[in-house]
């Protein structure tokens, strides 16, 4: 008989509660079903949350270590750079005597006797025993001009007649040194300056 025949009128007791109770189970069971899916799909996207935040923290830490670890080397570099017995008559600046690098006028900046404005024979030499490049600055005022360096340019020239930006960090750690002491020496060696 088909099931567009059956009328529950005539049904049987047994029938009707069998179907009613086959019915509240698909109901049951259907609703159980999608409140499990939406819990399921809730945790999931607290997970998903909970991992980012754990992802986010480890690339954080990383970038930190990193960032640590080159101004460890900057400092140990910069040290080594100093330690050179090429440098050991000191550095000093005469502001009155000029020189023209690369078409700017700056000071002198002399090592002992050695004029270092354009001469870039131990930036070069560092560079070539270490693998880190070398820039010297001359204070002209307030600002900080490249007097000499090992960094070329994409054509071949050197970097050198430009000025320190006054919005970088090391400027403002230069100058914040400068404020606090009469007359500025090379950097402790926990002190670090990046053209950041």
């Amino acid at each position: 008989m088909p099931i567009s025949n059956l009328r529950l009128g005539k049904a049987g007791v047994a029938t009707r509660v069998s179907l009613l109770a086959a019915l509240m189970l698909f109901v049951g069971l259907g609703a159980l079903s999608l409140g499990l899916t939406r819990e399921a799909g809730q945790e999931l996207d607290r997970e998903v949350g909970r991992s980012l935040a754990r992802q986010q923290t480890q690339v954080a830490d990383m970038l930190s270590l990193f960032d640590h670890t080159l101004r460890e080397q900057a400092t140990q570099f910069l040290n080594l750079f100093l330690a050179a017995p090429e440098l050991s008559a000191g550095f000093s600046l005469n502001e009155s005597r000029r020189v023209s690098v690369a078409g700017e006028s700056t000071p002198a900046l002399s090592n002992g006797a050695s004029l270092m404005n354009n001469d870039a024979t131990l930036p070069d030499q560092f560079t070539a025993r270490t693998g880190a490049p070398v820039t010297l600055f001359a204070r002209d005022g307030q600002d900080f001009v490249r007097v000499t360096t090992s960094l070329k340019k994409a054509d071949g020239e050197r970097a050198v007649g430009t000025k320190l930006n006054r919005d970088s960090r090391s400027y403002a750690q230069i100058m914040a040194s400068l404020r606090c002491c009469w007359r500025w020496r090379w950097p402790a060696a926990s002190t670090t300056y990046s053209d950041a």
